[in-house]
């Protein structure tokens, strides 16, 4: 197939697995420059010049279809294009600029490791390779006169004035606008989506997905880097791919929104990078990783959630024992002072640099690197220790990731029937949250605080000091206080633009530069789920709107998703150090989009919001099936094109919902109206509980079934 797997070009078309390349280049006849490659940034140069996305348009996973609008000064055009395995229409239209001023130009290749030969003719270029021949014919009006200076490749010069089709392998359509409208739609028909409340959340996630997918040589894979710009310069910055770790696992689990085996391949890229000492690093690329460092836990959250969602026991086979290594791995390393507390930290790499990597390791600032918050005003006076090779500093956000890790791992090995493991990792827990729970919580703040080796807590916050919300540490009074006086509280974290990376009272709030006070999606995302796993549904719907709210600022109209955000005004733009097209930005769309399909990390699906009303899901992977959701105007379940539940109440709320051995059992929540069950297949009997968890409704589901609530359930919150 051919795809956009070019990382640093979005404006070749790349064919696998020969790796056969078609590029349309730009020539400025007036200022004799010649464009090769486009993307939103080339970090080379800050000149606006290399920054050459106007909007990103549809893309299918596949590349059966997609859309991409273009810039360089007054020029725009759309490339659109339609693919086969062997075979593809691409037609350039450009929409403005001066007249007779610039060309496109076609070039053909093949990538280097590939063996294969390049034909260019005067509207032809063919190009051989041990795959087979594409013939790619070019209509449009040859300039077979004007010297442009490509040191890349031989090309054809082609006048932009006006549309140029390109065709690999086929015959000339008869009307290409409509085979392309066609093919568009034919993949919106198929794709999933959200709409209503949730307009453009699915949307969003998928293009800042797809749009960054790239073929990485080294493992002979695709996978989605952070961004595409990220991985350019090579023999400068990270060369042909960068992954980092909990930007991947992330994205993995938030992939499962619409792509099974995207989802899959994300998990499968960032466990290739594994050390030999069983640590997942901060980051592996090309030109090698970071052998010094790992970066937060996340890894078995986002893998049990996928499990949660899609139901397949082999996720966790095929993964447990790796991520088993990598939570042994952090007590071995990281509690430096041994009062089992955890700190973030670097281990030593002698001759680093000289064997390829970044950095020789045991510094502050790496130790800062592996707390995936870089330059957090949280560790700026912290002293590092070079003989345990981390920080002075427990740190709360550690502790309870760590925590969540092996209570994940815990669940994972009861499912796998590997109780010994299942024993160890229980008692781990235990003991990591009554020590984070009589050391590191300070009643007078009500707040879990990271702790100074000398026994002094810290109160310098961040959202990290909500993550032991997440890994279910405190009681239900300690988190209802934790939110209540710390996270709603507009002097700290609460505010019309929320999460900031630091309290806004610390004095590095003004900085506004990176996790000096500016907002970022992963913290939106985890504090997010640690409310929903007390049940605190008010105070996570306030968090999943605002984070909505940000995200649209600058997706509408600029198709930005951010790596950062400005915490005063809710821009992206204003800092270089941002950019505007990096996947787990789309995290913000997560949030909304959970609340009205919400995957329990214990198991069971919370479906619909009394909170977020009207919205719609369709095409949602869920246990190998299919579903749809809509609560506009009414409330509808859908599986695999038949309904399954509905209810005149469009604020029906059904928590727990579980499709096990035949049996669909749920808890009715909120709804003031009955909840209608309809007959499907592999359904063969139904139970519901109330709000009080009561089991009022036990049976067969030999014919619909309507559910009336029990007295006092309307409208009740869980």
């Amino acid at each position: 197939m051919w795809n956009t797997y070019q990382t640093d070009a979005l404006n070749t078309l790349l064919h696998l697995p020969d790796l056969a390349g078609v590029q349309v280049g730009l020539y400025d006849t007036v200022q004799k420059f010649y464009l090769p490659r486009m993307l939103w940034r080339n970090p080379e140069s800050d000149a606006a010049l290399y920054e050459n996305i106007d909007y990103f348009g549809d893309h299918a996973e596949d590349g059966s279809y997609w859309r991409i609008g273009f810039r360089y000064r007054d020029f725009r055009f759309a490339m659109e294009v339609a693919s086969g395995p062997e075979t593809f229409l691409c037609r350039l239209a450009p929409s403005s600029g001066e007249p007779g001023r610039y060309r496109f130009v076609i070039t053909g290749s093949v990538r280097a490791g590939r063996m294969g030969s390049v034909d260019t003719r005067r509207d032809e270029i063919v190009i051989r390779t041990g795959a087979g021949t594409h013939r790619i014919r070019v209509l449009g009006r040859v300039d077979a006169d004007t010297y442009i200076n490509n040191a890349d490749a031989a090309g054809i010069a082609v006048c932009a004035d006006e549309p140029v089709c390109l065709l690999c392998n086929r015959e000339e359509p008869a009307d290409p606008v409509r085979e392309l409208a066609d093919a568009r739609e034919r993949y919106l028909r198929s794709r999933p989506d959200s709409g209503g409340y949730l307009a453009h959340m699915s949307d969003a996630i998928q293009k800042a997905m797809i749009w960054n997918t790239i073929y990485e040589p080294v493992g002979d894979r695709l996978c989605a880097p952070v961004s595409r710009a990220w991985c350019m310069r090579n023999g400068v910055s990270f060369g042909s791919y960068v992954l980092f770790e909990w930007d991947t696992f992330l994205t993995a689990m938030m992939s499962g929104v619409f792509s099974r085996g995207f989802a899959l391949s994300q998990l499968a890229a960032i466990l290739m990078e594994m050390t030999p000492e069983g640590m997942i690093p901060n980051f592996g690329s090309q030109r090698g990783g970071s052998p010094d460092r790992s970066q937060p836990p996340v890894g078995s959250y986002c893998v049990l959630k996928l499990y949660r969602q899609l139901g397949e026991t082999e996720i966790l086979e095929r993964h447990f024992d790796a991520l088993l290594r990598w939570n042994r791995w952090w007590p071995q390393h990281r509690d430096g002072n041994g009062d089992g507390l955890l700190e973030w930290g670097s281990d030593p790499i002698p001759r680093g640099t000289e064997r390829g990597y970044f950095d020789n390791g045991n510094t502050h600032l790496c130790a800062m690197y592996e707390s995936g918050l870089d330059n957090s005003p949280m560790y700026d006076d912290v002293p590092f220790n070079d003989a345990t090779h981390t920080l002075e500093l427990a740190d709360v956000g550690l502790c309870a990731l760590y925590a969540l890790d092996c209570r994940c791992l815990a669940e994972m090995a009861e499912i796998l029937g590997r109780e010994d493991d299942a024993a160890l990792l229980r008692g781990e827990y235990a003991g990591m949250a009554e020590r984070m729970n009589t050391r590191m919580y300070d009643q007078a703040s009500g707040m879990y605080c990271n702790l100074h080796w000398n026994g002094e807590k810290d109160h310098r916050y961040s959202p990290t000091n909500f993550y032991p919300l997440l890994a279910g540490i405190p009681d239900g009074d300690q988190a209802e206080r934790m939110v209540r006086e710390h996270l709603m509280n507009p002097r700290e974290f609460w505010g019309d633009y929320v999460l900031p990376s630091i309290s806004r009272e610390h004095p590095a709030y003004a900085d506004q530069d990176y996790w000096r006070g500016r907002i970022w999606a992963p913290m939106n995302y985890l504090v997010y789920e640690g409310l929903k796993g007390y049940g605190l549904e008010e105070s996570a719907f306030a968090l999943a709107d605002k984070s909505r709210s940000l995200l649209l600022g600058e997706w509408l109209g600029e198709s930005h998703i951010h790596e950062n955000y400005n915490a005063d005004t809710g821009d992206g733009d204003d800092k270089r150090n941002a950019d505007p097209f990096y996947t787990w930005g789309a995290l913000l769309a997560l949030l909304p989009f959970s609340e009205l399909l919400y995957v329990r990390p214990e198991g069971g699906v919370r479906i619909g919001s009394g909170l977020a009303s009207g919205g719609s899901v369709t095409g949602y992977p869920l246990w190998g099936d299919r579903y749809n959701l809509s609560t506009e105007g009414t409330f509808r379940l859908d599986r695999n094109g038949e309904t399954l539940l509905s209810s005149t109440d469009s604020n029906a709320v059904v928590d727990h919902f579980m499709l096990r051995d035949g049996t669909l059992s749920l808890t009715l929540v909120s709804s003031a109206a009955t909840l209608l069950i309809e007959p499907s297949d592999g359904i063969d009997r139904v139970t519901v509980a109330g709000p009080g968890k009561a089991t009022f409704y036990d049976g067969p589901l030999e014919g619909p079934i309507n559910i009336t609530p029990p007295e006092g359930n309307a409208n009740e919150q869980g």
